[in-house]
């Protein structure tokens, strides 16, 4: 409910928020308060007048008219809505919708902890809070087993181009992208 914010959805338009706020920045001199995979946030303050707003509205005007619906770099599933296990989990799936809590979280955070390939986390204990931003919502917590669905959700998270927290992103010299998530040692 404030009207100095303006919400731009673009998950319809094969752009990215992420892409459109670059775009933005790049070609029309706007920077956004924040972007995500499926939306751009604009926050126009008190020191902006009219002009402002219909500059941001004839940029994206322009942006939306350069736009394929088919462009190679469309993303095909922009669905993610930063929940920890999105529609993939479901109670008669896993038995439970959240990871079990092997060590108290105190206790896992203060641990020694080594990072390892996410590929190689699944039965392993989490060392860190994982957290995708936005939202902001952890997806595990220091002391959670984390089972297969878990690195996919982070996984998911990265690709869909969220910052995750906890978790560190080489360059492999293939180019691929690894992701690195530290565990508690045993």
């Amino acid at each position: 409910q404030d009207p100095g914010k303006v919400l731009i959805l673009c998950d319809r338009a094969g752009i990215s928020g992420r892409h459109l706020a670059e775009l933005l920045r790049r070609e029309h001199g706007i920077e956004t308060e924040m972007s995500a995979p499926e939306y751009v946030l604009a926050m126009m303050t008190v020191a902006d007048d009219a002009s402002d707003f219909g500059r941001l509205g004839d940029s994206l005007l322009e942006i939306d008219g350069s736009l394929s619906r088919h462009a190679e770099d469309a993303v095909e599933d922009l669905r993610f809505t930063g929940q920890a296990f999105e529609n993939a989990l479901t109670a008669e799936q896993t038995g439970s919708p959240f990871p079990e809590a092997v060590r108290p979280l105190w206790e896992a955070w203060d641990a020694d902890a080594r990072e390892i390939p996410l590929e190689e986390a699944e039965g392993r204990i989490c060392g860190e809070f994982i957290c995708p931003y936005p939202p902001g919502t952890p997806i595990l917590l220091p002391g959670e087993r984390i089972r297969k669905q878990d690195a996919e959700a982070v996984r998911r998270s990265a690709e869909a181009g969220a910052e995750v927290n906890g978790i560190r992103r080489e360059t492999a010299p293939d180019g691929k992208t690894l992701i690195r998530i530290p565990v508690v040692v045993q």
